[in-house]
């Protein structure tokens, strides 16, 4: 039998991770290109996409009646995470942008890798040892953020307003931190289940919730191309974004430690950024690129003690 090194097989999850986050990163860019539809519209079209190819792909590659007999304690641990760390994590989300704007939900988001991290510590590798880069990560990830932060607009919500936006950001931040450790922890209890079956799933999952809120929330008023480009923004949303970033996710959450799964997750904010810039023609001012920096050797630092930490269990 052949067996991977355990270099490989952290270098091999790591770039899955980071493949993960430079698709996750197209969550903020893509909306950027529908300027026509709401928030929630985009929310919706994007859900059921991922849900109808999820759901054509499994048939496809005739994956229904397998995904069927995986029993319903597993069935449920999918509706569960895909309602809750899938579709319910972008409605708040969503819901933060509207009532306190998106610059101070990008901040509460952006502590998600310090969330995951923390969360997903284990007892080889204790969280207090990881205290050096879990802090340069999120200065960096809050120096990014702080400054795109117009506390005029800010104010202008009112404090219910900011209050409830806050409210749902910290709710998004909580269902997310947990949706990444019980993932993780369910696809390395169960190896029987595949990365991309359980996207597939995941997606499916998503479905019900997404078909019950459309109706309620798509503006399908738009003239005809306007239409044309919702739904290809969907599609990519879905396919590109939802599935095929899941899929990386999933396989990398077999390969790694939930800490250090964590701390990649800085990438996707580093991705977020880069193609916004790009998309503006201009370049980050100097205060972000001292907090992606920040953050950047952060993460070398983590990576550097989990390797450390796997070299001396090796040795012991």
């Amino acid at each position: 039998m052949l067996t991977v090194p355990p270099g490989t097989a952290t270098l091999r999850g790591a770039t899955f991770a980071v493949l993960a986050c430079l698709l996750w990163g197209l969550d903020v860019f893509v909306p950027l290109l529908l300027p026509g539809f709401g928030a929630m519209t985009i929310a919706a079209s994007r859900f059921l996409a991922y849900g109808l190819v999820s759901l054509l792909i499994l048939a496809a590659r005739g994956r229904l009646s397998l995904v069927a007999g995986y029993g319903p304690r597993v069935l449920g641990q999918c509706l569960l995470l895909g309602a809750v760390g899938e579709f319910a994590y972008y409605v708040f989300v969503v819901l933060g942008v509207k009532f306190v704007g998106g610059p101070v939900v990008a901040v509460i988001i952006g502590i998600l890798p310090v969330t995951v991290t923390v969360c997903g510590g284990s007892e080889e590798l204790p969280v207090r040892r990881l205290a050096v880069p879990i802090t340069l990560i999120l200065s960096g990830v809050l120096l990014v953020n702080l400054t795109e932060i117009d506390w005029r607009e800010v104010g202008s919500h009112g404090p219910a307003g900011q209050l409830l936006g806050v409210g749902c950001a910290i709710a998004a931040l909580a269902m997310w931190t947990w949706f990444a450790v019980a993932n993780a922890r369910f696809l390395n209890r169960n190896p029987q289940v595949s990365a991309a079956d359980w996207s597939a799933m995941l997606g499916v999952a998503t479905l019900v919730p997404a078909a019950v809120t459309a109706p309620f929330v798509l503006d399908l008023s738009a003239p005809g191309g306007q239409l044309a480009g919702l739904a290809a923004g969907a599609l990519v949303l879905g396919l590109a974004v939802s599935w095929l970033g899941t899929v990386f996710w999933n396989r990398a959450s077999r390969g790694l430690s939930v800490s250090l799964l964590g701390q990649l997750m800085v990438f996707e904010t580093i991705a977020s950024l880069t193609y916004i810039f790009l998309h503006a023609g201009t370049a980050p001012p100097p205060v972000e690129v001292a907090g992606i920096a920040l953050a950047v050797i952060g993460l070398s630092l983590g990576i550097g003690i989990h390797q450390s930490t796997h070299k001396k269990k090796e040795v012991g």
